[in-house]
């Protein structure tokens, strides 16, 4: 298990449609919250689509993820795969401040990441 990926793969067997596809991820950081919870900041591609979310054609490619269980980490990951609540930033502040407001976040959808894209895909496969 590598600890310092830069690049991992986010996909949902909580969730169908688009959120169940898999996607690259980027790591771009760490943010914290106005809260003090610490978030890793993702880049996917493909990105969500925004429609759902009243973003019309613009889609979202930013995310930032907060593991799912007490105990799993995300600095370092602490294994594959982790469970993780995905949230989307509803205004541009993530680009230019690495402490956001709570109110700027919402929880998206839940999900996992996965070490390779082979993992992901496999898993998908299997819950379908």
């Amino acid at each position: 298990m590598r600890a310092n990926k830069e690049i991992v793969f986010l996909a949902s067997k909580e969730h169908r449609g688009d959120w169940s596809r898999v996607r690259q991820a980027f790591l771009r950081g760490e943010i914290t919250d106005s809260e003090g919870r610490l978030y890793l900041w993702i880049q996917v591609d493909p990105p969500v689509i925004g429609q759902p979310y009243g973003l019309g054609q613009e889609n979202i490619g930013d995310l930032l993820l907060r593991p799912h269980f007490e105990g799993d980490s995300l600095f370092p990951i602490s294994k594959f795969p982790t469970a993780v609540f995905i949230y989307r930033v509803i205004d541009n502040s993530l680009s230019v401040n690495k402490n956001l407001s709570t109110k700027t976040l919402e929880l998206a959808a839940w999900g996992e990441i996965y070490e390779t894209r082979e993992h992901a895909e496999a898993s998908m496969r299997v819950d379908s």
